[in-house]
């Protein structure tokens, strides 16, 4: 056999597609790929594989199991008193408070954490700056490629460069177990996880969604990327005997008061917009120029 998935040591509903293996190859013969249900498994190339055994080594899931003899754990919850960031966030913004105090402490630090793909239709772990807190902002729920980012985040730490670096507990393992040993200046953050989605699963909707658009032109699940509660785009789709209790930018049909505060909000940045372009401001301008005057006020549930 040529090509294989890469269970011989462990069993493949043990394996989480941490990448570790295609990291740590020397010859490239570990190849992620997809598996009938999308999520992305590693395949061993034997045309390439020298037997090293360096992929086994690597392996978190094959390691001994250690039994957690922590009586009890210290919990605490938080969240970030600045609205700008909660409202850029998926709950709390947490990781942006984290964040945001690891680059003051090191300016010339690294952030390592999940980024969307420049076509939306997949996820992958990026090392970078500030200039990527933004865009690592808010949960993805889809499973991440790693690519070569730990070989990178090595390379990072040899020359002594700190490293935050946030994922799911097996990403976080795969780091640990890759790196063969603690660094004072890596930090590390595990999310509460219950299972990524397949990437496939996005892929397909997005698919889907596209030959609606061409059906229907505008079909009303749109709604929900633009914001509309899903709630009133329910209540629309199904033609429901609900009262409509207001109409605007969108019909509503739930919590009257918060949808006319967030369409005079939005009749406010209308009027902006009408005289910025008057003024000729180009399409970035524009865009730039809603974001610096009203991000921070803005508020839509």
């Amino acid at each position: 056999m040529e090509e294989a998935f890469t269970f011989n040591y462990i069993k493949k509903i043990e394996c989480t597609g941490c990448e570790a293996c295609a990291n740590i190859c020397p010859v490239g013969a570990m190849e992620m790929r997809k598996d009938e249900s999308g999520f992305f498994y590693p395949y061993t190339n034997y045309k390439k594989c020298i037997a090293c055994g360096k992929c086994t080594s690597v392996c978190h899931r094959a390691k001994d199991k250690q039994e957690n003899n922590i009586d009890e754990i210290e919990t605490y919850a938080g969240y970030s008193k600045k609205k700008q960031i909660v409202y850029s966030s998926s709950s709390g913004g947490l990781f942006r408070i984290f964040a945001d105090e690891f680059m003051k402490m090191y300016p010339n630090g690294k952030v390592c954490a999940v980024i969307w793909d420049e076509d939306f239709k997949g996820v992958h772990h990026e090392l970078g700056g500030e200039e990527l807190l933004e865009r690592m902002q808010r949960s993805k729920y889809v499973q991440s490629r790693k690519n070569l980012i730990y070989k990178r985040i090595k390379e990072c730490l040899e020359r002594e460069t700190p490293v935050l670096f946030v994922g799911c507990p097996c990403e976080v393992a795969a780091l640990s177990t890759f790196l063969g040993k603690e660094y004072d200046i890596l930090y590390k953050i595990d999310l509460v996880c219950q299972g990524p989605t397949a990437p496939s699963v996005l892929e397909n909707y997005i698919e889907n969604l596209k030959t609606r658009y061409m059906l229907y032109h505008c079909p009303h699940e749109l709604g929900i990327f633009l914001g509309i509660p899903i709630e009133d785009v329910k209540d629309f789709m199904e033609c429901t005997n609900k009262k409509c209790l207001l109409c605007g930018y969108w019909k509503v049909y739930n919590n009257y008061y918060t949808a006319e505060k967030t369409f005079k909000q939005y009749d406010i940045i209308k009027e902006h917009t009408i005289h910025s372009f008057v003024k000729s401001s180009s399409a970035i301008e524009l865009a730039e120029g809603i974001k610096k005057e009203f991000s921070p006020k803005l508020c839509i549930s």
